[in-house]
């Protein structure tokens, strides 16, 4: 959607009006929030569980239980926040375009419940370096002889 309408806009015969001025509202808008934020988010997602699962957990590696990085964050609250940020998206652009204000008072409603998602999902994952969840492994563990 970024990329067409950058073609759209940059067409030599374009004529500058309050329309085309619109359309290069839109395409800032798709390109620092829908793609820049997107990916950022998608990053922390990724980085910050595996940076304090390696700050806290590697040490116990093969000694204790502890928790996958999928473990340490809620997937229910990201693919939440996920919609939330597509209808923010979804909603923003249609205000945008319509220059409708109510539209995106709505959408960045949408974005604020998103990022509020995001942050107690990195709570849910700093919680980890207060907390930590390691559990150490049952006798069942013994190999034969009585020995690890």
């Amino acid at each position: 959607m970024v990329s067409l309408l950058a073609v759209v806009l940059s067409w030599p015969g374009l004529p500058l009006n309050p329309f085309t001025g619109q359309l290069e509202n839109l395409y800032g808008f798709l390109g620092l929030i829908g793609v820049v934020s997107f990916a950022i988010i998608g990053m922390l997602y990724k980085i910050i569980p595996f940076l304090l699962w390696f700050g806290v957990y590697s040490k116990h590696i093969g000694r204790a239980k502890v928790p996958a990085l999928s473990e340490m964050y809620s997937s229910r609250l990201q693919m939440i926040g996920y919609w939330s940020f597509l209808i923010c998206l979804i909603v923003i652009s249609v205000g945008i375009v319509g220059q409708s204000e109510s539209a995106i008072r709505i959408g960045s409603l949408f974005l604020v419940g998103s990022i509020t998602l995001l942050l107690l999902n990195v709570g849910k994952i700093l919680i980890h370096a207060i907390r930590p969840r390691v559990t150490p492994f049952g006798t069942s563990r013994l190999i034969k002889g009585g020995s690890l």
